[in-house]
């Protein structure tokens, strides 16, 4: 009897867990979006991105060698789309260096408004673009890859695969968005002299819907936020101190700049950036902690809907293996010292050379080193 009962028992997990693994898989399967489409005039680094295992021939015996765990770096976009009023705008630039020999991760935000050498050779913007063709704030640049990408498609409609994503609500070519993605990865490519192996698209109300389904974070609000905008809805009201955030508060907390009582009180991008890594980090915490731990499928199910990326299934479950547990304490931030500068963020060559030094090093900040922006 007792046999037999182990037997149901170790039955039912298995259908549990095989139900559980399938429902990882298709979710997985649905964030895919590939960055390798042929557009005139967009060039695809064939390097970057996912190889195959590495395989050396002996006799007639194919070797397959283990990949040892390297740092790599990802791009995460934090896209604000909007149909009413139409907007593209991708306010949040965060380049994570992704550290898997010592489970850490560093985390560099670029202020959107961060000047950058831009003439146009690559896309056609003489249509649209009415800025200085030499220079553009880097947020712009995700919208001039769509932008492009959609005046190719008028031309030649065949360049189109006919496959759509959902952003926001609103069913897309993914041409649109994978060019937008492409444009912005090589700017921030050229300006931190790295090679970005994966990108992450994550649409504003990720934020939202992740946040309400842990059931808020705990965050220390920095000061008074009063902001309105009738245009596109926005309604920031928050109190100095710390407290709970809601899903619209936290995104609200990572958003404010401009504020009510006049530029006295506005925040400067600065600011932001490091606002919204904190919102980042308190998350992190939330959903690693064990009361969660039941709302998975949840999770799954908001991410799938708001989150696209080229990272393939294989490495993006390793990396889960690899980093499960991992707390805001493994997690770092680097500065970017740039300054304002009219309408743009200007960074000097020497404090772009130092961000660069200590991005791109694999050993964790010393929270004691003198650092430029200390």
């Amino acid at each position: 009897m007792l046999k037999k009962s182990l037997v149901i028992i170790f039955g039912v997990f298995l259908v549990i867990g095989i139900s559980f693994m399938y429902r990882i898989n298709a979710s997985i399967d649905q964030t895919e979006i590939n960055l390798n489409h042929d557009i005139p005039g967009i060039e695809v680094d064939e390097e970057i991105g996912d190889s195959p295992s590495v395989v050396s021939e002996t006799n007639t015996e194919e070797v397959v060698v283990e990949e040892k765990p390297e740092d790599f770096y990802a791009l995460l976009i934090g896209l604000d789309f909007r149909l009413e009023p139409f907007t593209l705008n991708t306010d949040t630039i965060i380049v994570a260096h992704v550290i898997p020999q010592n489970k850490s991760v560093k985390l560099l935000s670029i202020p959107r408004d961060t000047r950058i050498d831009f003439d146009g050779q690559l896309l056609n913007l003489t249509s649209y673009r009415q800025t200085n063709p030499q220079f553009a704030k880097i947020n712009s640049t995700f919208s001039d890859g769509y932008q492009h990408t959609y005046i190719e498609s008028q031309k030649d409609p065949s360049i189109l695969s006919g496959k759509y994503l959902k952003v926001n609500n609103a069913w897309l070519h993914e041409e649109l968005i994978s060019s937008g993605m492409i444009v912005l990865r090589e700017e921030v490519e050229d300006l931190l002299d790295i090679e970005i192996e994966y990108s992450f698209l994550v649409n504003f109300q990720t934020v939202v819907s992740l946040v309400d389904a842990v059931g808020g974070i705990n965050i220390y609000v920095d000061r008074d936020m009063q902001y309105d905008d009738s245009v596109d809805n926005t309604s920031i009201h928050l109190n100095r101190g710390q407290q709970v955030l809601n899903g619209q508060n936290a995104l609200n907390f990572a958003r404010f700049r401009q504020d009510n009582r006049g530029e006295a009180f506005y925040s400067s991008d600065f600011d932001r950036s490091r606002r919204q890594q904190e919102v980042i980090q308190a998350l992190m915490d939330k959903i690693a902690s064990w009361e969660n731990v039941n709302k998975v499928f949840d999770l799954l199910d908001i991410v799938t809907e708001n989150f696209k990326t080229d990272m393939n299934k294989t490495k993006m479950l390793l990396l889960v293996k690899d980093f499960y547990g991992i707390t805001s304490d493994s997690i770092s931030t680097v500065p970017f010292e740039g300054n304002w500068q009219n309408p743009y963020v200007v960074i000097t060559d020497e404090a772009l050379d130092e961000t660069r030094k200590n991005f791109k090093s694999i050993q964790p900040i010393d929270e004691k080193t003198e650092l430029t922006s200390q």
